[in-house]
């Protein structure tokens, strides 16, 4: 029954007959099969799914780059201003308790520039939507 209500639905059809045809694999069976990897690139495609892939290789990358540039050239500034040895290591005490600021300033001024950044950009493509109705 439950294949019943996802054969509606074409992808859900494609990747059924994939997996059928998967199941059942052998190389001959796979290189005899019509849905075996076109269909499978198709269905890639058709949902944007190498476009979701692609975006999160660029955002991870991008992440690692402002990583690198915060700790790099950023917070190297901050220590000299502040008088500490290291930004990884740089500390003050309240009272009895010794706080680390260091790393935490540093995670907290890369969260603010994705956030910042992904706001922009989420602006930027709304705005260039063609189903905008604002």
């Amino acid at each position: 029954m439950r294949g019943d209500v996802l054969l509606r639905y074409p992808l859900c059809s494609d990747i059924i007959v994939l997996i059928d045809t998967l199941s059942n694999a052998t190389p001959i069976n796979i290189m005899k099969s019509r849905h075996s990897g076109k269909k499978f690139i198709e269905i890639l495609y058709e949902e944007n799914f190498l476009l979701i892939g692609f975006s999160f290789l660029i955002a991870h990358s991008s992440s690692q780059l402002l990583a690198s540039l915060i700790h790099g050239l950023l917070m190297p500034i901050i220590v000299s201003i502040t008088d500490e040895a290291s930004w990884e290591s740089a500390t003050t005490t309240i009272g009895g308790v010794k706080l680390n600021w260091g790393e935490p300033l540093a995670d907290l001024i890369h969260f603010a520039v994705v956030v910042v950044f992904s706001v922009y950009a989420y602006k930027l493509l709304k705005k260039g939507s063609p189903d905008d109705t604002q």
